[in-house]
């Protein structure tokens, strides 16, 4: 994580120090803001899948615990937050949050067999948040359709929290009403990818831009911690640093309605949607316990793959900061003067 929180500093500099070596290219009138709102339905593409495998001991004769969660749908509520500093740089912050109070049954397996398992009700919490940096700077602008076509670097965080009560059905494993699963994880990856922008209609129906996006992160920094307790009289905990994995997401949007509010104010609607591959793995350290005391240690082996889609509406207002001045018009010719033509007198 030592590496991550470096990486994150450097991208804060970068934001800190950006506006400043190109304000002059920018000057007045080029710099916008357009906050957007996006509100939707996210839900996984096929079971996310968590999975521990021993590389020594089986703790508490635990050699392999595969759980894989419902795909049901999360409400999703995101916003987005760029700052054009200048006509090609912009700087962006992004924040998501899917939850549900409601949802299947979790499944878990142990020991890579159909006859030990058990299955899990979802608590309230179920909570999936991320948060992004992104810094995009466009190399084409303004060619045929296309409006802008960027390269887009940045760091993005996810956390997922989630509590698991009420085993049932459970087979071949001792269980009670009062067994949970408490499970965190967040990770760190840095992202790059590219960002293209179609010019669309100005305003009114089906008015606005078609944006298209592609990111990736070859390399995932994070953490996880899972406790899940046995009969009330033993648990098992697997805990530590992860360090690989990646991340793969595209998006598309599609404009609805879009038209000036105000001279320095518009506004747009559009259809989105995202799709996201998650995979982290690494190792981790296992420990068993009897009642509070730990009792055993042995490294397991954690992965983690999931395929999430997301879809809704989108809602931006695109303010101009500055403004753009009103031509001042050039002040009315004076009209011209016309002297009177005197005749010469006639002599009689």
């Amino acid at each position: 994580m030592k590496r991550a929180l470096f990486g994150v500093l450097a991208l804060f500099c970068l934001v800190i120090l950006i506006p400043a070596a190109f304000a002059e290219e920018g000057g007045a009138g080029t710099p916008w803001f357009k906050p957007t709102l996006r509100v939707g339905a996210e839900f996984d593409v096929g079971d996310a899948a968590y999975t521990f495998d021993t590389k020594g001991a089986a703790l508490l004769g635990l050699a392999n615990a595969d759980l894989k969660l419902p795909n049901d749908a999360r409400l999703y509520l995101a916003t987005e937050l760029p700052f054009a500093v200048t006509d090609r740089l912009t700087v962006a912050v992004g924040a998501s949050w899917a939850f549900s109070d409601t949802g299947q049954d979790l499944e878990e397996k142990y020991n890579n067999t159909d006859t030990i398992r058990r299955y899990w009700e979802r608590d309230d919490r179920g909570d999936r948040v991320t948060a992004d940096f992104l810094v995009s700077y466009a190399i084409l602008k303004d060619v045929s359709v296309i409006q802008d076509l960027s390269v887009v670097g940045g760091v993005r965080w996810d956390y997922r929290n989630m509590l698991f009560t009420d085993p049932h059905n459970a087979l071949g494993v001792a269980s009670v009403p009062g067994d949970t699963i408490d499970f965190r994880m967040q990770t760190l990856a840095p992202v790059f990818g590219l960002a293209c922008t179609f010019i669309g209609r100005e305003s009114g129906f089906m008015g606005g831009n078609i944006k298209l996006g592609v990111l990736a992160g070859p390399v995932v920094w994070g953490s996880v911690d899972y406790r899940e307790s046995f009969s009330n009289v033993s648990a098992i905990r697997f805990k530590d640093d992860l360090s690989h994995g990646y991340i793969v997401k595209a998006s598309l949007e599609l404009p609805i309605l879009a038209g000036p509010i105000t001279p320095r104010l518009g506004g747009s609607l559009s259809f989105f949607a995202n799709y996201t591959r998650v995979e982290v793995n690494g190792g981790v350290e296992g420990t068993s316990y009897a009642g509070i005391n730990p009792v055993g240690r042995s490294p397991y082996d954690f992965e983690f793959a999931n395929d999430v889609m997301v879809f809704g509406l989108a809602a931006s207002l695109a303010f101009d900061l500055y403004g753009t001045p009103e031509p001042v018009s050039a002040p009315p010719a004076p009209a011209p003067v016309i002297e009177p033509k005197l005749e010469p007198m006639s002599q009689n």
